[in-house]
């Protein structure tokens, strides 16, 4: 009787264990809600420490309002978001952007009031949803920003206006690149959550999925003043004591061969293999295109910046100026001079023409990405979305320095719009 009686207790705790387990994983891994759900209710998230940005570092839960958490489609899955009620992001008309400090909304639809005021005073502002993962890190490149755009697809394209009046759109066009799939504009971030909703709805709609706009970092380059002996382009056995003690002759890129001019037994000359006839665009944060060793080589007429949508695509106020760096290495003219003396350094294909394009300079989408690698302006800039008719087949080489933060998002995939592009 007694063995029984243990038993029964014993299996009684195992249940009562087994019921608090799946409560707790329920509690921990929500499923993401369906397209049309706007605010999952959740009861807490991980978050970082006040100033820490290490990934995976132990943190502490705290509360978050339910109201705040949103799921959302990015990069082929479903993710979970905490609203910051007490920031906005804004673009200006004038093109710069600025993260505003505002008083902390007391609800979703506080909020929206407010982003329906701020894109209605007439000034061409257009507001921005704050938003961090509801796991992990709050960081300047973990941080994402919804603006105004919904990207769609159509089984259907003739239907593109009437989803788009449907759906409560501004605007929509076009993306020529990648057939049936069209982007919806609205004036700020919270409408463009409602038009999503409503257009993943509709009948004929394949797919929705709000732009979220996040940063991108730029990757290192050494500004040293040794480093224009470049060893990488022809390595002479210079030695370096910090890394080894003697010289490596040969390890190089060895191209000093192929620039140099060659003669047949005739006398017929061929000329070296200098970059001549080659375009490379620069999709960075600009181009100096006055600097003394670029000026040269840089095509002002084709250029473009795809973060502020402009026809100026040189360095910002805060831009560190990377872009130009990097187009020093592909393209700095070689043998130029200021006056009787040789100047700066020399680049892979010294006689390369080099197109600027603007576009790591803050936070941008996946549309903005995927026309920076393709130069494919927008309609609205006079120039027929149209390969042949634009920028697109004027550029051999497209370089692009920059990707995910470091150590926040190692194997981010590029995005459906900036992969259909590649």
């Amino acid at each position: 009787m007694r063995r029984l009686i243990l038993g029964a207790a014993l299996f009684s705790l195992l249940g009562v264990l087994f019921i608090r387990l799946a409560q707790d994983k329920d509690r921990k891994e929500p499923q993401p809600g369906g397209a049309g759900e706007q605010i999952r209710p959740g009861d807490a998230v991980a978050a970082t420490r006040p100033g820490s940005s290490v990934p995976g570092s132990p943190v502490p839960v705290r509360e978050v309002d339910p109201q705040w958490l949103l799921t959302l489609p990015e990069d082929g899955v479903r993710k979970d978001y905490v609203i910051d009620p007490a920031k906005v992001y804004v673009q200006q008309a004038d093109g710069q952007r600025v993260l505003e400090d505002v008083p902390a909304a007391s609800s979703i639809e506080d909020l929206e009031r407010f982003f329906y005021a701020r894109a209605g005073r007439g000034d061409g502002e257009v507001p921005h949803v704050v938003m961090y993962p509801a796991q992990g890190p709050r960081t300047l490149y973990s941080r994402r920003l919804l603006g105004r755009k919904v990207s769609v697809e159509l089984a259907d394209s003739s239907r593109v206006a009437e989803v788009a009046q449907s759906a409560g759109a501004k605007d929509w066009r076009a993306m020529q690149f990648l057939p049936g799939r069209f982007i919806l504009e609205t004036s700020h971030g919270l409408e463009t959550l409602k038009v999503w909703r409503k257009a993943a709805k509709l009948a004929g709609v394949l797919s929705a999925r709000p732009l979220l706009a996040r940063r991108h970092q730029l990757k290192y380059i050494p500004r040293d003043p040794l480093f224009p002996d470049q060893w990488h382009l022809e390595h002479t056995g210079q030695v370096y004591p910090m890394l080894v003690p003697f010289g490596i002759t040969g390890y190089d890129l060895d191209v000093r061969s192929i620039w140099s001019d060659s003669f047949a037994e005739d006398g017929a000359k061929t000329d070296g293999i200098r970059g001549s006839g080659v375009v490379v665009s620069i999709v960075d944060d600009g181009i100096d295109a006055l600097q003394a060793d670029l000026a040269k080589n840089v095509n002002t007429a084709s250029d473009y910046d795809y973060f502020a949508d402009d026809f100026a695509p040189y360095h910002g106020p805060g831009d560190p100026g990377h872009g130009t760096s990097v187009a020093g290495l592909v393209a700095a003219r070689g043998n130029n001079k200021r006056g009787s003396a040789f100047i700066g350094a020399h680049g892979v294909a010294p006689e390369a023409t080099l197109v600027g394009l603007r576009l790591i300079s803050g936070d941008f989408d996946d549309e903005q990405s995927a026309r920076a690698l393709l130069h494919l302006l927008p309609d609205s800039k006079g120039f027929a979305e149209k390969f042949s008719d634009g920028f697109a087949d004027q550029i051999h080489i497209s370089n692009n320095s920059w990707g995910p933060a470091d150590g926040v998002a190692w194997f981010d995939k590029p995005e459906e719009l900036t992969a259909s592009a590649l």
